[in-house]
């Protein structure tokens, strides 16, 4: 558990699962250690085994583009994203 939920809405916490259908903390939900919770950071931070599938969506650690939402991958969505970046902190990155 971290401190970041205290920054969002019940609403937005019953609809991903954290609490129940009364508002309460979710017993039942699977959650994470924080070294589990930190891993797939690690690995795609520090693990040159996967280099060769940098921008990779990856879940627990492993590549899994498979799970990743349409407009994740979408390329030009990402330009925007990027240039949209670039232009809130006044500086211009190379790719």
């Amino acid at each position: 558990m971290t401190n970041l939920a205290n920054a969002m809405s019940v609403d937005w916490l019953m609809r991903i699962g954290v609490y129940d259908e009364n508002g309460q903390f979710n017993k039942n939900r699977t959650w994470k250690t924080l070294g589990q919770g930190a891993a797939t950071h690690i690995i795609a931070a520090f693990d040159e085994s996967i280099i060769p599938e940098s921008g990779s969506y990856l879940v627990d650690g492993t590549v899994h583009d498979d799970l990743a939402l349409p407009h994740a991958k979408d390329m030009e969505s990402a330009k925007k994203l990027w240039t949209l970046n670039e232009q809130l902190v006044g500086e211009e990155f190379s790719i």
